[in-house]
């Protein structure tokens, strides 16, 4: 056998996608995009399945039984069928804009397509990284045409023209009001206890930035008479004009990072571990949100009078905190690095896309 022949990959199609669709709807609507898919080449393809990325704030309206889903999140959409050269396919796939998407706005998403061999090396790959590619709906088949016929194993030869981009305009008006969270501790002369703060989102709708930025801002200072022993690794102690390292003990003041995203109705908090090194009645430490920050951050928040909240230390009255709208107790997501990963899903399977294709492509020769 010679190299040639070794390095044989299967033979090669041209796979398309469509042009960019744009349209408008208001939070809670329903509403269409195109699934749009050509051969560009001069071979049938046997088999396709096209990759989803897009904005949380996109959700599933029919989950198709050719296609996997996590939660309400649309990931693949498998087809079987024959694709004949030069000829173009559609179908129409059903969303609902989330009720609690931020308005006015913008909500994007793409496509990639893959032939059906590439997909199979591809959810390899994606079960080597640990991401779920979801799992099947149980509506009706999602189709583009009718055809059923196999054929051999097929490599794109052409990725480049294998995406499809949307954007949707939000109208309407639906902002969101976040609101700091604080705490009360107590203990004495050299205990160790454990500050959470942070910020809840009061609604009544979702901040998200898929392009992985913060989407606010929050300093943390520390009640005097203490000390930071350990810090959240998303809070970085503030040194003159700059800042320290991730998660540096000992600062008087912090600058925290939040995730990427923040759902309506529930808190993101980061912990604090103090030393009480002097004991005073209502040692009073603060935190706030939606502080200002030349990388960005949130600006429109709907009650900035919340924005401000209480770190007390031998507090009358026990544990507890929060804003003036309420309390201080925790929900299930605690720390924003694990808000980033628990909202990562279509971002992280977005980049495995792109990762795996470059990689594809350095490793692949076609032979006549």
């Amino acid at each position: 056998m010679t190299r040639e022949s070794r390095i044989r990959v299967g033979e090669g199609v041209d796979l398309a996608g469509g042009t960019r669709t744009e349209l408008s709807a208001r939070p809670g609507e329903a509403f269409t995009l195109p699934l749009i898919a050509r051969n560009a080449g001069a071979t049938t393809v046997t088999g396709s399945t096209v990759i989803f990325s897009g904005d949380y704030a996109l959700r599933a309206g029919e989950k198709y039984r050719n296609c996997t889903y996590e939660g309400d999140e649309l990931r693949t959409c498998r087809f079987d069928q024959e694709l004949a050269p030069g000829t173009s396919y559609r179908a129409s796939v059903d969303f609902v804009l989330g009720r609690d998407t931020y308005a006015p706005g913008r909500v994007a998403a793409g496509v990639s397509w893959m032939t059906s061999a590439e997909y199979e090396d591809f959810a390899k790959y994606l079960e080597h990284v640990g991401v779920s590619p979801g799992t099947p709906g149980t509506g009706p088949e999602l189709t583009l045409a009718v055809d059923d016929r196999a054929r051999a194993s097929q490599v794109d030869t052409d990725p480049e023209n294998n995406w499809s981009s949307y954007a949707v305009t939000v109208t309407g008006s639906n902002g969101t009001d976040l609101a700091a969270v604080g705490d009360k501790l107590t203990g004495a002369a050299g205990d160790e206890v454990t500050a959470n703060v942070g910020f809840r989102n009061n609604g009544p709708a979702t901040l998200n930035d898929p392009s992985g930025a913060s989407i606010t801002y929050l300093r943390v200072d520390v009640p005097p008479g203490t000390t930071v022993i350990s810090a959240s690794r998303s809070c970085q102690p503030i040194k003159g004009e700059g800042l320290g390292q991730p998660g540096e003990a000992g600062g008087s003041s912090y600058h925290c990072y939040s995730s990427i995203r923040s759902i309506a109705g529930e808190e993101e908090t980061y912990e604090f571990t103090l030393r009480i090194d002097e004991v005073l009645a209502n040692a009073e430490g603060k935190v706030e949100v939606n502080v200002p920050c030349p990388c960005g951050g949130f600006d429109d928040d709907l009650k900035p009078a919340n924005d401000t909240a209480e770190i007390l230390v031998n507090a009358a009255g026990g544990e507890g905190g929060g804003g003036e709208d309420g309390d201080g107790g925790g929900l299930p997501i605690t720390g924003a690095q694990t808000g980033l990963i628990a909202g990562a899903g279509g971002l992280l399977l977005a980049v495995g896309v792109g990762g795996f294709a470059l990689a594809r492509r350095r490793r692949t020769r076609f032979v006549a």
